[in-house]
């Protein structure tokens, strides 16, 4: 509400407060001085990881722009510092996916050789749901809960994660994903050898020919991208199902690609993979790594680009001033700060 004093205009509106009740003025992990730059690729919206105004109102960002220039932003010179959030970002990272791959290798193991379920993919989509969204969960603030190199490469295609944290964040996936497959195989007895695919969940293509495996791993590793970047990237979906649904929709459809994908197959075997680290770690563990694991990582790939351009031209990214600008070099206010601006834009 506005006054009229000595002849000015004042704004007696508190100031913005963020979702857990602090000034939006107070120091805090997401500026730019603090212990890392903000990071803006996270899968859940944090005090670490804000809603950012730049995904609809792209705007530079000024304290940034005065240190670092364009390409310097790109490829993460902010974040080169020792003791920023990148590191510890990218140890989380190499853990949850470690742990994630062992628990992983764990359900297959579960669903196809001693339950007695009529068509195992489906408990394995279920129990994959549960298991996703509790990790991206518990990750989501150190890290940003990717835990899978397709999320880590779409958002540096986005600009949303910086080409030193890709480079960090992919080696950590892909090495937890070995050690993860490593520790279940010393977990099962080394020397019991030699493992089956079933019994150490290693990618299989099935009755599938290489071409049309990796159709199929493009398609999947894309409709689980397409609803990742769908809720936890677009602010309205944000303020819609609130700030923490995010990992309960990306885990749900993770589920429902495995559910359907073992259908492709006349023979049992494959299921998507839609993640190099998983499916690497169990070949790497086993100690047959074939020629076709390139489907497993350039699958996801093309997925992440194709996902990278549909975000970049559809709306609302660029509804302001009718082109993107990458979100890594945009302002970043707070959750509250972005509230408080829809307010004066409805006149309140």
């Amino acid at each position: 509400m506005r006054h009229p004093t000595n002849g000015r205009v004042t704004d007696q509106r508190p100031s913005p407060v963020s979702l857990h009740g602090r000034s939006t003025n107070e120091p805090s992990m997401s500026e730019p001085d603090a212990v890392g730059p903000r990071y803006t690729g996270g899968l859940l919206r944090t005090w670490y990881s804000p809603l950012v105004e730049s995904d609809v109102y792209a705007s530079p960002s000024a304290s940034s722009a005065a240190r670092f220039t364009t390409l310097q932003q790109v490829l993460g010179a902010q974040e080169f510092r020792p003791g920023g959030g990148v590191y510890r970002g990218s140890l989380i990272e190499l853990i949850g996916t470690c742990i994630f791959v062992y628990v992983h290798i764990g359900i297959v193991r579960a669903a196809t050789l001693f339950g007695a379920f009529a068509y195992p993919p489906l408990i394995m989509g279920i129990v994959h749901a549960i298991l996703l969204s509790l990790f991206i969960f518990t990750t989501a603030a150190p890290s940003g809960g990717h835990l899978n190199p397709s999320i880590t490469l779409a958002t540096t295609f986005t600009g949303h994660t910086t080409l030193f944290r890709c480079g960090m964040y992919l080696s950590a996936q892909i090495v937890g994903g070995i050690l993860g497959a490593v520790l279940m195989r010393v977990s099962l007895g080394w020397h019991q050898g030699p493992f089956s695919d079933a019994e150490m969940a290693v990618c299989s293509f099935g009755s599938l020919s290489v071409g049309s495996a990796f159709m199929a791993e493009v398609v999947w590793t894309f409709a689980l991208l397409f609803v990742a970047f769908g809720i936890a990237f677009d602010p309205r979906q944000a303020q819609l199902f609130g700030p923490i649904m995010a990992p309960v929709f990306i885990g749900t459809q993770l589920g429902i690609n495995i559910f359907a994908s073992a259908s492709l197959s006349v023979e049992p075997g494959y299921v998507a993979g839609m993640n190099f680290a998983v499916c690497l770690g169990p070949a790497v563990a086993v100690g047959r790594v074939p020629a076709t694991t390139w489907v497993y990582f350039l699958g996801p790939m093309v997925a992440a680009a194709v996902l990278a351009v549909v975000f970049i031209s559809a709306p609302p990214h660029h509804a302001k001033h009718g082109f993107y600008r990458p979100p890594l070099l945009c302002s970043a206010p707070l959750v509250g700060e972005l509230s408080e601006h829809a307010l004066a834009q409805t006149g309140s």
